[in-house]
């Protein structure tokens, strides 16, 4: 699910968009997290570690983000 392309933060749209911004700390896996924001368009990007953090969105879970529409 990496939509943007290279380089870019955008992971992916969902199709039921929130009133307002949303951020959670969600799994990438192997024990790790990332952080993310959901907009009110419905983009969801994933917001880059600061070092001596190392990016790696190989896999996103979206799973337990709730918000009000």
């Amino acid at each position: 699910m990496y939509a943007g392309g290279p380089g870019s933060d955008l992971i992916g749209w969902i199709k039921v968009h929130p009133a307002q911004m949303v951020y959670a700390v969600v799994s990438s896996g192997a024990g790790t997290y990332v952080d993310l924001s959901i907009d009110t368009a419905g983009e969801v990007r994933v917001i880059g570690p600061r070092p001596p953090g190392v990016a790696d969105y190989s896999y996103v879970s979206l799973d337990g983000i709730v918000y009000s529409t």
